[in-house]
C-alpha cells in the first residue's frame, strides 16, 4: 500500500538560501547548492518509495533549469506552487 508524504520548501537550486541564518545558526549548512540538492534527493529517497505519493508544498525551485532534479525523486509527485516558484511546476519522468 502506498504511503503519502508531505514536505515543503526544498528550494532546489536556490544558492542564496545556504547563506541564510536563523540567529547564529546557518539554516542550511552546505558548502554548495549542489551539495544541498544531493542531500535533499538522498534524504527524500531514503524514505519515499517509488509507489508512494509525495506532496511538495511550495518553494520547490527558483528556475526552470532546476526542474529536472524532480525526476530523481521517488514517488508520484504532487507540486504546489510557492512564492519562490517563478516557473511552471511540472514533474517530468
Amino acid at each position: 500500500m502506498p504511503n503519502i508524504f508531505v514536505i515543503s520548501d526544498p528550494h532546489f537550486g536556490h544558492a542564496n538560501i545556504i547563506t541564510f541564518y536563523q540567529g547564529k545558526e546557518k539554516m542550511r549548512d552546505f558548502a554548495t547548492v549542489e551539495e544541498m540538492n544531493e542531500h535533499l534527493v538522498t534524504s527524500i529517497n531514503a524514505v519515499v518509495r517509488p509507489q508512494d505519493q509525495l506532496y511538495i508544498l511550495g518553494d520547490v525551485c527558483l528556475k526552470k533549469k532546476d526542474l529536472p532534479i524532480l525526476g530523481r525523486l521517488n514517488g508520484e509527485l504532487k507540486l504546489v506552487r510557492g512564492n519562490h516558484d517563478t516557473c511552471e511546476l511540472t514533474a517530468r519522468r
